[in-house]
């Protein structure tokens, strides 16, 4: 369960270990939302364009 690698993270080694323990999900979530945003950005364009 990731939830509780990231609390024993806490616990035990302090803030610095939660990045560590969290780093590889967060990178991906933060890519998905860049790509979802630009997803968005361009069909707003096509729209605009298309009008």
């Amino acid at each position: 369960m990731q939830g509780s690698g990231v609390v024993v993270a806490l616990l035990k080694n302090g803030y610095e270990a939660v990045y560590a323990a969290v780093e590889q999900h967060l990178l991906f979530a933060q890519t998905a939302a860049i790509m979802e945003l630009y997803n968005h950005f361009v069909s707003l364009l096509m729209e605009i364009e298309r009008c």
